[in-house]
């Protein structure tokens, strides 16, 4: 059970990793907003390194959860499924706007000082995705002209680069964007079907 300083030290971190990443994150903000010294902080974790894996790895079983909950009920097909997952993606930036970031900006940018640590996580992040939402997906509609491992990749390029547009452009809004949600549906919607048009079989379409 952690203890409630902990759990406070945590969520500050968690704001203050979110916000200026891991190498700008001042322990000292940290501190001062938890309302506690810098020797409790060092007793619970040790590092500033062990701080942000701890952080991360709670907001990695909360990204987890969150999409599993999302997404009981997966379509067939490997497109509707990554729009689906791509919804879902979006409306936890929505509902949860740190965690996401948090787990988005160290994905893409790999602090130096946490390298293994964090390929190891996003390995581990990919092939429990895999798994659970891409394995016994129907790649039928695919035009066989095309090598799958490359419709696959363009389809996450497409609908990741759109994911993390929006997640910039409502990041801040007082709702993160949850009013123009519909809208944010739409244009996901709109970018499949041209996906669709450029690697279905014509009678797919």
């Amino acid at each position: 059970m952690i203890e409630a300083k902990e759990q406070l030290v945590l969520k500050c971190a968690l704001a203050e990793f979110s916000e200026h990443g891991y190498r700008n994150a001042s322990t000292n903000r940290i501190v001062k907003a938890a309302d506690t010294s810098k020797g409790i902080l060092f007793h619970y974790f040790g590092s500033k390194k062990q701080l942000m894996l701890t952080v991360l790895d709670q907001s990695l079983d909360v990204f987890d959860q969150y999409l599993e909950n999302e997404m009981k009920e997966l379509p067939p097909e490997l497109l509707a499924r990554y729009l689906a997952l791509s919804k879902a993606k979006v409306k936890m930036f929505m509902e949860f706007p740190m965690i996401y970031k948090l787990v988005s900006d160290v994905f893409r940018e790999v602090p130096e000082e946490l390298g293994e640590e964090i390929v190891i996580r996003q390995r581990r992040m990919q092939e429990r995705y895999a798994a659970t939402f891409l394995e016994d997906a129907d790649y039928s509609a695919f035009s066989p002209e095309f090598e799958r491992e490359k419709v696959v990749q363009l389809i996450h390029s497409v609908l990741d680069q759109l994911t993390h547009r929006f997640m910039e452009q409502f990041k801040h809004a007082p709702d993160r964007g949850l009013s123009e949600l519909p809208n944010i549906i739409r244009e996901f919607e709109e970018h499949t079907d041209m996906l669709k048009k450029g690697i279905y079989k014509n009678d797919s379409r």
